[in-house]
């Protein structure tokens, strides 16, 4: 029986980026809602959808991130589940491995917790930093740029059936698209290995269905870049920027 028990505990790591210098690392801390994005019923997506945007957070809980020199970082979860670390550091490029990828592992501050946290609380996170020998970068928006959505369709009704009721596996990409991506990040030399950061307007709940998007249909690996879906209703002062537009500035600014 499940019914007064409550859910373990799990921390979702956002693929980031960062350089030799500088940590940039985004995730949520989650109560595990056990989703399967395996499943293809309708009413298993449909639930599944429920449990994405129906989140239940960790707020304000500590989170420690262990370096690869054996180091510990210690962040803290905002009222919404969220963190963010940007931290100044010394030669992270030392331990990438040969795509450019930096892994460290997140985990609860135990001594605090006393709920169950699942995978033994090690939750792995990869942070790209782009070779020395990159010519570019490219920033990509995702919804009907390397992903159908329907948002032109008639008050949207197609991006709201793509979104509930299909698979991450069953969502069409942008014939050609893939190919091409493949082709700028390995440049005109063809080991380039020049970065692909993707952006969108799609909440931070969405983020693992983007993943496996990306993942079943051979894009290239890049830091996928949301926002939060308490600000998708919210209504922007004047001169604001959108978050989308935050998260490219961001990363002109790293580099």
């Amino acid at each position: 029986m499940r019914l007064f028990k409550k859910d373990s505990l799990q921390i979702i790591t956002f693929q980031s980026y960062g350089t030799d210098s500088h940590l940039y690392i985004r995730g949520r801390a989650l109560e595990d809602e056990e989703i399967d994005l395996e499943e293809a019923s309708w009413f298993s997506l449909l639930i599944n959808s429920y449990k994405r945007l129906e989140s239940d957070e960790i707020k304000h809980a500590t989170l420690k991130v262990k370096l690869p020199d054996g180091t510990f970082i210690k962040t803290k979860t905002d009222a919404h589940g969220y963190f963010k670390i940007e931290a100044k550091l010394k030669n992270l490029s030392t331990y990438v491995n040969e795509a450019g990828w930096l892994s460290v592992i997140l985990s609860y501050d135990e001594t605090k917790i006393k709920r169950t946290i699942v995978n033994q609380n090690a939750f792995p996170a990869q942070i790209l930093i782009p070779s020395n020998i990159a010519q570019f970068g490219v920033i990509s928006d995702i919804d009907d740029t390397i992903l159908h959505t329907g948002v032109v369709s008639t008050l949207k009704w197609q991006l709201f059936y793509n979104t509930f009721f299909k698979s991450a596996k069953k969502r069409q990409a942008i014939e050609g698209a893939a190919t091409f991506y493949h082709l700028l990040q390995k440049g005109v030399s063809g080991e380039n290995a020049n970065p692909i950061f993707y952006v969108s307007h799609s909440p931070w709940n969405l983020y693992r269905y983007l993943e496996l998007f990306l993942k079943q249909n051979h894009f290239p690996k890049g830091p996928i870049l949301l926002r939060s879906f308490k600000t998708i209703f919210k209504r922007k002062t004047r001169g604001e920027q959108s978050q989308k537009q935050k998260e490219i500035i961001n990363l002109l600014n790293t580099y």
